[in-house]
């Protein structure tokens, strides 16, 4: 209730009492209402003897709301205030701050929340249960439903017929096919043999779908007991995790009346004047903080990459020392190559015969 404004508080307030058609609140705006409410004095009382008359008839005679007039610093209807306010179970039976309205506000505002919601929650109850009742309109169409419904005129016969409507419309076709004529009303004698034979058949029909279903069961049966000790496993693994959250969720009530109900209750702490400076000193301290952290980033890259600068050039030159013998390598062969061509092909050309003679 602490998190509640006053505002809020008001508004809520306002929408209740208008809702329950209360005469007290008439030509007032919401803040007028929540200060006459809030305020002690004889409009409070006028109020919290109207919602407890409104909540139970009975307290009426105990209230005395008839009685003109009703002091702050009477004793007699203030203890009947209390009485009635504790038979709710909204306050102790010597509560009477409270019914005075000399408490904190939050508690007042908590209080008068409390009491509006049961005596709006036992208004709708009354208002919900008056509108299920229903109406003369409402029995004459469910019974016009109901004589509507196909087979209602057939409870009203004086005859009845021993087979159902549909397997008696298939014995009359067959009647029909052997000649029956239906306006004698006298069906035809049946043939033994042929009553035989039908039963002979359905007997048959009836072993095939017997056999079918016991089929049927052993399979189900055998799935059954395979499935029988995965169900077990899955419903142990269901129990664990059901009991460990049934603890966690006790361990968090217990926490929270502990530790964080009474915090619930308190109003908002107000900041002194040093509060603001604090709060720019940690900002600023944050930001600094947060670029110190930047520069020495910033740093750590630069000396890596430096390092990694000083290392390059002793790469450098030691590859093209590599590639420069290689390339000198394959210099050579290649002179030696073109010397033995040389070579050959000067030999070719002196061991030749001339092609002209004088």
């Amino acid at each position: 209730m602490a998190a509640q404004t006053k505002h809020e508080f008001a508004d809520s307030v306002m929408k209740r009492l208008t809702f329950l058609n209360c005469d007290y609140i008439e030509g007032m705006d919401d803040k007028a209402v929540a200060d006459l409410i809030l305020t002690p004095g004889q409009g409070r009382f006028y109020i919290l003897q109207w919602l407890f008359t409104r909540y139970d008839s009975r307290l009426a005679c105990m209230l005395n709301p008839t009685q003109d007039h009703i002091m702050l610093k009477n004793d007699s209807t203030l203890q009947r205030l209390v009485a009635a306010a504790s038979s709710m179970c909204l306050c102790r039976p010597d509560d009477t701050d409270l019914i005075r309205g000399d408490v904190p506000l939050a508690k007042q505002m908590s209080f008068i929340t409390k009491l509006l919601d049961l005596v709006c929650t036992r208004e709708k109850s009354f208002s919900q249960d008056s509108s299920k009742l229903p109406n003369p309109s409402q029995l004459s169409s469910y019974m016009d439903a109901v004589v509507g419904k196909e087979g209602f005129l057939y409870m009203l016969e004086d005859s009845i017929d021993l087979l159902p409507r549909d397997i008696k419309a298939e014995v009359e076709r067959d009647w029909a096919r052997s000649g029956w004529d239906k306006d004698l009303r006298v069906p035809p004698v049946p043939n033994f043999d042929e009553l035989l034979m039908r039963s002979q058949d359905l007997s048959v029909e009836l072993e095939k779908h017997n056999l079918t279903l016991t089929r049927l069961k052993e399979e189900i049966t055998a799935q059954e007991e395979s499935c029988h000790t995965e169900v077990l496993g899955l419903n142990q693994v269901l129990c664990r995790a059901l009991r460990d959250l049934s603890q966690l969720c006790k361990g968090f009530s217990q926490c929270y009346e502990t530790s964080v109900e009474q915090w619930c209750h308190r109003s908002l702490p107000q900041l002194s004047q040093l509060g603001p400076v604090f709060h720019r000193v940690h900002t600023q301290l944050s930001k600094f903080t947060k670029m110190l952290e930047d520069l020495t980033a910033l740093r750590q890259h630069t000396s890596e990459l430096d390092r990694h600068v000083r290392e390059q050039p002793a790469y450098v030159s030691q590859s093209l020392v590599e590639e420069s013998k290689q390339v000198y390598g394959n210099f050579e062969s290649c002179l030696i190559i073109l010397e033995e061509a040389l070579h050959r092909s000067a030999t070719e050309f002196n061991s030749r015969p001339p092609l002209l003679t004088l």
